[in-house]
């Protein structure tokens, strides 16, 4: 029968009222082909008759059809139900479809949970595309996955990996590189991001340069790092782009050391993605002035972009600039408001917790400086700068309660990398401060 004849009589049987033939009708319209122009709204029509008549197929292309707005408008209410009637009735496509609308939140009262269900029902029918949902939702939508279901969604991702899946491989290879629902096989992890990378995926890509880059996994080679970092950009991965300009940095991989290269990776990195890391390697540059001419005020507002934007790492930098007015004019309230911020991310942030006892101490506020610098020292019990703010507070009494002997142990600390603690040590008020103690 040649493709005239079957069209026809595929149409003769669908205006006749065959149910199947108006849904594989239908399905040519819906996607078209080479004997077939794509028309949805005669798709939708087709689908329409044959759902009529209880075909299950039809039900759910016609409820995705009118859920999209495809060939004609769009009905979400309708949709949901085409599709719920379908799903409760067996179609393993239709059970997909509605976990992916409980996924989405697009059910009103259905949540993961009940996405879960629906993807199980999928995979019990035999959806295959189902598998790999219900292992995304298990490891990475759950907001506390426990290590079953770690395992489980690794179990899954391994049916569709072993079968050369390039999603799966990849998903797989992150559970084995940190140890996600299984023990860290960085061998394995490998394997996987490579089966992934040979089919062009652009993070596995990625991460199979991060392996090579610090010898997990496989041996170390920073040139295949390198070359690998350098295909994953070209597949779109914009997270190579910050590694290429930090090799230029480091003179890794066969390249030669150029801070300069490494500026203008940075600068084209952030020109063509609005990536907050270059923003901030930006301000570490024009800060230090390494590959582009020293600016202070540039540095400062690349900083506060980078932090404002969502960069939230070394928040300190922006508090600290705000309070010594490094590129800036001083503003105590802005620091205080970024230095905090910085606690309240990594309440062990020291530098940030030196940086607020500044500026408490900068205020008159000693006593609340003193517990600052302390806290420090509960982190960092050598920090010299601490115990030297914490040795004058102690002399003099700043915070209402002078303690010279307590002075002389912070300064005493302080001494061997201090060299104004030294000239402290041996001042005339110091030594009266503790004669006053002896007598």
């Amino acid at each position: 029968m040649d493709q005239e004849t079957g069209w026809k009589e595929l149409m003769r049987q669908a205006k006749s009222g065959d149910a199947e033939a108006q849904c594989r009708l239908g399905c040519k319209l819906d996607f078209g082909d080479d004997e077939t122009e794509c028309d949805k709204a005669a798709a939708r029509e087709w689908y329409r008759r044959a759902a009529e008549q209880g075909n299950l197929t039809a039900m759910n292309n016609l409820g995705l059809m009118l859920k999209n707005g495809e060939g004609g408008p769009a009905d979400l209410k309708a949709g949901l139900e085409l599709l719920s009637r379908a799903a409760e009735a067996g179609d393993e496509y239709a059970q997909r479809n509605c976990g992916k609308a409980c996924e989405r939140g697009e059910i009103p009262g259905a949540g993961l949970a009940e996405a879960e269900r629906w993807y199980r029902l999928a995979i019990a029918g035999g959806h295959r595309e189902a598998i790999f949902d219900l292992g995304y939702l298990l490891s990475d939508l759950l907001p506390s996955p426990t290590a079953e279901q770690l395992a489980e969604a690794a179990q899954l991702y391994r049916k569709l990996a072993d079968e050369g899946d390039c999603e799966a491989c990849y998903n797989l290879a992150v559970h084995y590189d940190f140890g996600k629902g299984v023990p860290v096989n960085h061998r394995l992890a490998v394997k996987y991001y490579r089966i992934a990378a040979a089919q062009r995926h652009d993070m596995a890509t990625y991460n199979l340069g991060c392996s090579y880059e610090h010898g997990r996994g496989v041996r170390q080679d920073r040139r295949k790092a390198l070359s690998l970092y350098r295909r994953a950009l070209e597949l779109g991965d914009h997270w190579a782009c910050g590694k290429i300009a930090y090799f230029y940095y480091e003179g890794w991989g066969g390249v030669r050391k150029s801070y300069r290269k490494s500026f203008e990776w940075d600068r084209n990195y952030f020109l063509k993605f609005r990536d907050v890391h270059a923003a901030y390697n930006l301000s570490v540059a024009y800060y230090s002035g390494r590959g582009v001419k020293r600016n202070l005020r540039k540095s400062f507002l690349w900083t506060k972009y980078a932090f404002t934007h969502g960069y939230s790492k070394n928040l300190n930098d922006l508090g600290y600039m705000y309070l010594k007015g490094i590129g800036t004019e001083k503003n105590p309230e802005r620091a205080e408001y970024w230095l905090e911020k910085a606690v309240a991310a990594n309440p062990d942030d020291d530098d940030a917790l030196y940086n607020l006892g500044l500026l408490a101490q900068q205020a008159g506020d000693c006593r609340k400086a003193a517990a600052y610098f302390t806290r420090v020292l509960e982190i960092d019990p050598q920090d010299p700068y601490s115990h030297y703010r914490l040795g004058r507070i102690r002399l003099f009494g700043l915070d209402g309660s002078p303690d010279p002997a307590a002075a002389g142990f912070h300064l005493e600390a302080a001494r061997k990398k201090l060299g104004c603690a030294r000239r402290l040590l041996r001042s005339k008020r110091f030594q009266s401060r503790m004669g006053e103690k002896t007598e």
